[in-house]
């Protein structure tokens, strides 16, 4: 697939929303949490990884796919689960508006990249039919 630069400047935004989410969220949730705090540091890390792949590697089906994965994670994962007071979650989330606000932008935050990275993938697919 071509990258041209609208398409990587946009995803890379995208990338960057979804771990912006994550970060406000600690911010509000876990206020001892630094932007250094391994909480922080590690999934944007990942998130800047996966943005790598879909710069260097030469296919980048991959690469959104695992971009893609990486929103659905947090949307459902970080975004819905774990807000809900539910049984085998091994914490108990408060439930307050300010928690749930927490929870809205952070999962309103992943869905450019899960947006922008389904409709790569779709482009990439009918490009290779």
């Amino acid at each position: 697939m071509n990258h041209t630069g609208r398409t990587t400047v946009l995803l890379a935004l995208a990338t960057l929303s979804s771990w912006l989410g994550e970060a406000l969220h600690n911010a509000i949730e876990l206020p001892g949490l630094t932007i250094l705090s391994l909480e922080t540091i590690v999934p944007g890390t990942l998130a800047g990884l996966l943005f790598g792949l879909y710069l260097f590697l030469p296919s980048t089906r991959v690469s959104l796919v695992l971009l893609l994965g990486w929103g659905l994670l947090n949307l459902v994962g970080g975004g819905i689960i774990s807000v809900l007071p539910l049984n085998f979650l091994p914490f108990a989330p408060p439930q307050t508006v300010r928690h749930y606000l927490s929870h809205v932008f952070y999962s309103v935050a992943e869905i450019p990249l899960i947006l922008i990275t389904a409709r790569l993938l779709r482009q990439s697919i009918s490009r290779s039919d």
